[in-house]
């Protein structure tokens, strides 16, 4: 589910807020680690592929699907 949601908008940063509402079920506040853990393991899940970074992290914004995409 995590995965579907960065990559319906790769070019957008997906709040952590959004991430734990959409795929756990459940509000976010600042001390649950959920959404970290379970970006954690998704990236866990495709470190396999040895390439770039698929999922970068945004402080104090989110996350954001970058496999692909091109940055200066």
């Amino acid at each position: 589910d995590l995965l579907a949601i960065l990559v319906e908008e790769p070019h957008r940063a997906i709040s952590r807020e959004e991430i734990a509402r959409r795929v756990l079920g459940r509000e976010w506040n600042p001390d649950d680690r959920g959404v970290d853990v379970l970006v954690s393991k998704l990236r866990g899940k495709l470190s396999n592929l040895n390439g770039p970074e698929i999922i970068r992290s945004l402080r104090g914004v989110g996350y954001q699907f970058v496999a692909g995409l091109q940055f200066e």
